[in-house]
């Protein structure tokens, strides 16, 4: 039996805890992960608006609900 656990995300993917957390644990506390490559380039800049340190200079829900229904249909 293996001692590496995995957690299985929403879309079925497989993500293996201890590569995470090494990860996690080496960036510092204001790095971010690259964009991944399956993600459009206003996707990433809504998520990196969401990841502001300042509470302020992030978006409201409401703001993310409607960004998101424009972005979503761009996923189909």
């Amino acid at each position: 039996m293996s001692d590496t656990r995995v957690f299985v995300d929403d879309g079925g993917v497989e993500v293996d805890v201890k590569s995470l957390i090494e990860i996690l644990n080496s960036s510092g506390p204001n790095t971010r992960l690259p964009k991944p490559q399956d993600i459009s380039a206003d996707m990433y800049n809504l998520m990196m608006r969401c990841w502001q340190t300042d509470p302020n200079k992030r978006p409201s829900f409401s703001t993310i609900k409607i960004e998101l229904d424009s972005l979503l249909p761009l996923w189909s």
